[in-house]
């Protein structure tokens, strides 16, 4: 990670050609602290960013002096500017290329052009730049895809820029082989991470609340899952357990066995009630019964699954670390938490099964245990 962003860092700030053309997307000054709002919104995108429409660029173009520097030059946007006259026959050019392109394209290669550009309209542009005496023009469209045109090359037409960025001459570009895949990979992991979880957070959220027709019911099993994963989070910072394309997937499954744990609780809680008539009492009988059930399968399944972390395979091995700790926290979430959230929030949920006449003993049972209280202050 650190290679990858170094490199990237050099190839922006130092660029090896006559021109350069760039866009980047939009983000906070370096010094700028962590209630500024451009900042908050970088943190935001970084949790978030797959859930979110696509961030702002911003489209720069420098020009090398004689002495080696680089001195920008101004850049137009259509909404302050309008469309330039030349946009139109840009456009049409583009459509040719990609038709061309993808004629001429193997089958069985992947095609580098976005389907976004096969009929993209001038009412796309966001951005645009021309200097009829470099001989160069870029276009900017749907914030994120950059077009330019060298008309001092041999084929003057537009051409897609996959990596954001044009250079008059030499230009460098993240590589590929092992190295190049394995940084994609681990940045696909770490953009993509927070929204899958949060993704599954939300969808068991709903089920739930629906299901159980509680909304406060909803909110402990979220509480739950969530302290579980972060909890599991932090024990891979604290052993080193890289978040990679083999764990990633590991937090999911975690999720999903951690929050069947609290169900059976819930449910179990559910039924007592219309036994008990008391909340805290089916609390402590579903611990009794169910906990126990929900602590002998975990316990099995743990023993099962932690002889893999002594496999050679690297792949086996992180993943029955995790899953091991993801489970004994569920466990313990869905012993501890749940329960005492159902006895201090009450939810519906628990008192969806009484009748009425079982509801009314239950308040008149509340209201003795308040006046005992009161007398006994």
């Amino acid at each position: 990670m650190r290679v990858v962003h170094f490199a990237e860092e050099y190839i922006k700030e130092h660029p090896t050609g006559e021109v350069a053309v760039r866009l980047d997307r939009d983000k906070a000054h370096p010094d700028a602290g962590y209630t500024d709002g451009q900042k908050l919104t970088d943190m935001f995108y970084y949790m978030l960013g797959p859930l979110l429409p696509t961030r702002h660029h911003t489209m720069t173009v420098r020009v090398r002096q004689d002495d080696g520097s680089y001195q920008y030059l101004p850049v137009q946007n259509t909404g302050d500017d309008g469309e330039p006259d030349w946009l139109e026959d840009f456009q049409s050019q583009a459509h040719e290329d990609y038709e061309t392109a993808l004629w001429d394209w193997p089958e069985d290669e992947h095609f580098p052009w976005p389907e976004s550009l096969a009929d993209w309209e001038t009412g796309d542009v966001g951005q645009w730049f021309e200097n009829t005496e470099l001989g160069i023009r870029a276009v900017e469209i749907d914030t994120h895809r950059l077009l330019v045109q060298d008309t001092k090359a041999v084929e003057s037409i537009p051409r897609y820029q996959l990596t954001n960025s044009w250079t008059r001459g030499m230009q460098f570009v993240m590589a590929g082989g092992t190295m190049g895949i394995l940084a994609a990979i681990n940045d696909e992991v770490e953009r993509s991470h927070v929204a899958n979880i949060s993704l599954i957070f939300f969808v068991i959220f709903v089920l739930h609340s629906v299901t159980y027709q509680s909304v406060p019911s909803g909110f402990i099993i979220l509480l739950q899952i969530a302290t579980a994963t972060m909890l599991s989070l932090a024990y891979m910072a604290i052993r080193g357990v890289g978040l990679n394309i083999n764990t990633l997937p590991v937090q999911s499954v975690g999720v999903g066995i951690g929050v069947d744990y609290a169900i059976y609780i819930v449910d179990r809680i559910r039924q007592e009630v219309v036994d008990t008539e008391d909340i805290d009492e089916a609390v402590r009988r579903a611990v009794r019964t169910t906990g126990m059930a929900v602590t002998f399968t975990a316990t099995t399944i743990v023993g099962g699954i932690a002889l893999w972390m002594f496999s050679n395979l690297r792949f086996q091995a992180e993943m029955a670390q995790l899953l091991v700790i993801l489970m004994i926290i569920n466990m313990l979430g869905a012993l501890t938490v749940v329960p005492a959230f159902y006895s201090i929030m009450r939810p519906k949920v628990a008192t969806a099964l009484l009748n009425e006449d079982q509801m009314e003993a239950l308040e008149a049972h509340k209201e003795l245990e308040r006046q005992k209280g009161l007398r006994d202050d």
